[in-house]
């Protein structure tokens, strides 16, 4: 399963302000009409109602950050001098390492 920051997710209201929000934005209701249901009407129906959250889009100073890291990543991983391969160039490859 994918974290929430890749992906969008489904989220419920947070407050019974949100319920209302949420069920007045689904059946087209009033406010009035929202406020006359009981309450345990009123959480079976927002029990039913989705609500998609769209994925967080980074800023730029995220993206930088994000950058940084893969960098020193990438620097952690590479393989020693003493032993060629990935990550080697072809100049010092065969100026260090074919030539002995």
């Amino acid at each position: 399963m994918k974290r929430k920051q890749e992906s969008g997710h489904y989220e419920p209201p947070h407050s019974l302000f949100g319920i209302i929000g949420e069920v007045a934005r689904a059946t087209g209701w009033s406010v009035d009409y929202i406020l006359k249901l009981d309450y345990i009407t009123l959480m079976m129906i927002q029990m039913d109602i989705p609500r998609y959250v769209e994925k967080k889009k980074m800023t730029p100073d995220e993206i930088v950050r994000h950058f940084e890291e893969m960098d020193k990543l990438r620097q952690t991983n590479r393989p020693p001098e003493s032993a060629p391969g990935k990550g080697v160039s072809p100049l010092d490859f065969f100026t260090h390492y074919a030539a002995k």
